[in-house]
């Protein structure tokens, strides 16, 4: 039995806070980490009998530090991260009067940092990754280096406009500002999306990490489950439970792709301030070409040109400040197309094995041989659903007590069936 259930053991090497090893009293640490954040996140569950909690005198802010170790003796098998606290919940245990029960909850540096800080910067004649990198390292990094895979096309602003000014906002509204403006070379749309993986932070188009993904891990889904329960645990790359998940919205209304259909039917017209005339109208185009021939995309164009009474879509550009070939506003019908195909994608939630978890971060690929519904293939040739998705969320849970599965990781990953 103990080979049976030994791939699902972990151990705390050790936890810290403010300095002060309370590891014996830890019972269960949860790591997540996202895509929509610039900062990682845990819960860390106390279960203190020497009234240690008590006597730190918490008020937020102080220090943890915490390793668990997988057992699998690799470069990914420990994860060590130091972190701050947010929140500190209380509860006393009923079971026992004397002992306390607390929940902490701690992010990673740059948290905190946002919070303390204003940015008070202006710049020109430099690329806007390289703005955001100087905004990045100067408020917000310090506990992992920036990773910019792909640097934007052209500068931010010309000198005669006086700069792009970034007065008076927190480091990740500025951040956020700037990037969405950014365009690039190698990629239709820009979309740039600014998060914390598990070494580093990263900025870089959406578009650019789905063409670029490469499998972190594979998993897979075993026919036997249900017959032979042990293939969930002696299985390195055993997915336990994988379920699929769609956007609520496409019970309510027509369906996702007519979202889709909207923004790449949707007429792109923008204004120059500098000229006082349009300088771009353009429908379907790529974006059109991206998702094929929808039916009726033809008949419901004249209803959403923006003319008269349909989606707003008349921008404003200024070729004083940015080059016409670099401004965002041009690439607004395929990022728009580019954003509904990814919100109303398939999206899978997939739980594995701590042991294979540890493997992944966000922002980068996975697959996943599912087994498809019955009847959907010929279940007695083992065939599967071979799936590349990029991988936007992940939650690694650990418990340090006597249960049989002490470590799984749950990650949510994203298929738009990209074709690179």
């Amino acid at each position: 039995m103990g080979d049976i259930i030994q791939p699902c053991k972990v151990a705390l090497r050790s936890c810290t806070i403010k300095g002060i090893l309370v590891t014996p009293h830890v019972q269960a640490i949860s790591i997540q980490e996202t895509m929509c954040k610039p900062y990682i996140t845990a819960t860390i569950a106390v279960n203190d009998s020497g009234n240690i909690i008590n006597n730190l005198k918490l008020r937020g802010g102080e220090e943890v530090t915490f390793a668990v170790d997988n057992g699998m003796q690799n470069e990914n098998s420990i994860y060590e991260s130091t972190q701050y606290i947010m929140s500190i919940e209380e509860t006393e245990r009923q079971d026992n009067y004397r002992t306390m029960y607390y929940i902490i909850r701690t992010a990673s540096e740059s948290f905190f940092k946002n919070r303390a800080n204003i940015v008070q910067n202006a710049f020109q004649l430099i690329p806007g990754t390289s703005a955001a990198e100087q905004i990045h390292n100067q408020y917000v990094g310090g506990d992992a280096g920036l990773q910019i895979p792909l640097p934007s096309l052209g500068l931010i602003a010309k000198q005669e406009s006086g700069g792009y000014n970034t007065n008076n906002k927190k480091p990740f509204k500025a951040i956020r500002d700037l990037i969405e403006n950014l365009s690039y070379g190698a990629v239709q749309t820009g979309s740039t999306v600014y998060f914390r993986d598990r070494r580093s932070y990263v900025i870089a188009p959406l578009e650019y990490l789905f063409m670029t993904m490469g499998s972190q891990e594979t998993f897979e889904q075993r026919q036997t489950w249900g017959q032979h329960w042990t293939d969930t645990f002696t299985t390195y790359n055993a997915i336990i439970h994988a379920t699929t998940k769609i956007n609520e919205d496409q019970g309510k209304q027509r369906g996702a792709i007519s979202n889709i259909m909207a923004a790449a039917s949707a007429m792109n017209n923008v204004f120059d301030r500098a000229l006082g005339q349009e300088v771009v109208i353009s429908a379907m185009g790529a974006a059109a070409a991206q998702f094929g021939a929808a039916a009726g995309v033809g008949d419901v164009k004249k209803f959403i040109t923006g003319r008269m009474g349909g989606l707003p879509n008349v921008h404003e550009t200024d070729s004083r400040r940015l080059a016409p070939g670099t401004d965002q506003q041009l690439n607004m019908v395929a990022q728009n197309a580019f954003q509904a195909k990814v919100k109303d994608g398939t999206n899978y939630l997939i739980k594995v094995p701590v042991q294979t978890g540890f493997n992944v971060t966000v922002g980068k690929g996975i697959t996943a041989k599912l087994l498809p519904p019955i009847g959907d293939s010929n279940q007695n040739t083992a065939q599967y659903l071979d799936n590349q998705m990029l991988v936007a969320e992940v939650n690694h849970e650990c418990y340090f007590d006597d249960r049989e599965v002490m470590g799984t990781t749950t990650m949510r990953g994203v298929q738009i069936g990209y074709n690179t």
